[in-house]
C-alpha cells in the first residue's frame, strides 16, 4: 500500500487544539497520578488527621489542599512496585508506534487502480493470510496491513519488555490496530497512548508512559524521529521501510528481459517501460536490454514479438506487465501462469 495515503489518513485523524496537558487529560501509563500537581485538591475519599488539619490552619490553607511550595508523592508504594517488577523480570519499557512500525493503513477511498485490479475494493473484507484487514471505526474506513513478522517480533519482545503503544491517531484507531496485533490482550493490556491521552499536540513524550527518573528504561521503535523531540536518546528509528531490503528479495534471483510496450504515442510507451523496470530492480529482479541464456523472464504485451517468441521458443517464463505490479503490491512471486501475455495471439 501507499505509505503517503496512509500518512495523510492518520494525519487527518489527530486531534487538534490545545495540549492534552491543557485539557486534565489522564495518564494511562502511570495510573493514578504518582505526585498531585501543586494546589490540586486531594481525594475526597482521603481523610485528614487531627494533626494535619490543624497544620493546614497555623499556615492558613484550607483542609483538602496542596501547598503551592510543595510536592506531594502519592502511591510510592505502587511506583516501587512497577519498577520492581520489571527490575525481577529483567525487563526494560519498549515504546511501539503503529503506522509504518507495526502496520501500514490506507483509507477505502485512496486506494490506487493496481489495488483494486489486486482484489481490493470498499466492499473487500479481511484477508488474515496477508495480514490484511477492514477496520470497523468510524468514518473514514480504512484498510490495515500487518507489516512483515510483526506477530512473531510481538512474541520474542514480550520476553524482553514490558510494551506500550503510543500513536498520534485517535483512540478508537490505536485500540482497534492493538486488538489485531494483540487479540488477546497478552501483549499490551491497556497500555495503549493515543493523541488523546498525549500531553503534547502532535509531538510524543514519556510523561504518559513512565514518571521522569524510569525514563532511562525506555526504548522507542518510531519510524518519524520529529515527535520526540524531547527523548532523541531512548528512539530507535524504524528505518526505510529496513523494508527496502525485505522487498528486494521479492524477485531476486529473477533476470527480467522486456519488450516495449506499445502505444500510439511514444512518450506513453516509454514512460510505462521504464516504470516497469524501476519496479522489478526495487523488488530485486535483473534488468536486462537483450535475451539470452541469463533470462528467466520476458515481460511482454505481445506474444508475436520477437523476445516473446524467444521465451516460448527455450522454456522461459512470458509473461504480462501485470505480473510485476501484483508482485510490486503483495510483496511476493506469484505463479506466472496467472499472468498469460495475450496481445497478438
Amino acid at each position: 500500500m501507499d505509505p503517503s495515503a496512509a500518512a495523510d489518513a492518520i494525519g487527518g485523524m489527530e486531534a487538534g487544539g490545545e495540549d492534552a496537558a491543557a485539557r486534565g487529560a489522564p495518564n494511562p501509563g502511570v495510573g493514578s497520578q504518582l505526585l498531585l500537581p501543586r494546589g490540586q485538591k486531594k481525594d475526597d475519599g482521603a481523610e485528614d488527621s487531627e494533626q494535619g488539619s490543624g497544620a493546614d490552619e497555623a499556615s492558613g490553607l484550607s483542609p483538602g489542599y496542596i501547598s503551592d511550595d510543595s510536592m506531594t508523592l502519592t502511591e510510592l508504594g505502587t511506583k516501587d512496585d512497577h519498577l520492581a517488577s520489571l527490575l525481577r523480570s529483567k525487563k526494560l519499557i519498549l515504546v511501539l508506534d503503529l503506522d509504518h512500525t507495526l502496520i501500514n493503513s490506507t483509507r477505502v477511498h485512496d486506494l490506487s487502480p493496481i489495488e483494486q485490479a489486486n482484489g481490493f475494493s470498499q466492499y473487500a473484507g479481511d484477508d488474515p493470510g496477508r495480514g490484511l484487514f477492514r477496520l470497523n471505526s468510524p468514518s473514514p474506513h480504512m484498510f490495515a496491513k500487518l507489516r512483515l513478522f510483526v506477530r512473531g517480533f510481538l512474541q520474542q519482545a514480550n520476553a524482553m519488555f514490558e510494551m506500550h503503544v503510543y500513536t498520534l491517531g485517535k483512540r478508537y484507531y490505536a485500540w482497534e490496530i492493538a486488538k489485531l496485533l494483540d487479540p488477546d490482550g497478552i501483549y499490551f493490556g491497556e497500555r495503549i497512548i493515543s493523541c488523546e491521552e498525549s500531553t503534547r499536540r502532535k509531538r510524543k513524550n514519556l510523561d504518559v508512559v513512565v514518571p521522569a527518573d524510569e525514563n532511562v528504561m525506555v526504548v522507542i521503535l518510531d519510524d518519524r524521529k520529529d515527535v520526540w523531540k524531547e527523548h532523541n536518546d531512548n528512539l530507535i528509528e524504524m528505518e526505510r521501510e529496513v523494508i527496502r531490503l525485505t522487498r528486494q528479495e521479492v524477485l531476486s534471483g529473477c533476470t527480467l528481459a522486456f519488450c516495449r510496450v506499445k502505444s500510439v504515442n511514444p512518450l506513453d510507451s516509454r514512460a510505462s517501460y521504464h516504470k516497469m523496470r524501476r519496479r522489478a530492480k526495487h523488488l530485486g529482479a535483473d534488468c536486462t536490454a537483450n535475451v539470452g541464456a541469463a533470462v528467466t523472464h520476458v515481460v511482454a504485451t505481445d506474444r508475436t514479438t520477437h523476445k516473446a517468441r524467444w521465451a516460448l521458443e527455450h522454456g522461459k517464463f512470458l509473461v504480462s506487465k501485470k505480473w510485476i505490479d501484483a508482485a510490486h503490491f503483495r510483496w511476493s512471486k506469484l505463479n506466472e501462469q496467472n499472468f498469460p501475455v495475450t496481445g497478438g495471439s
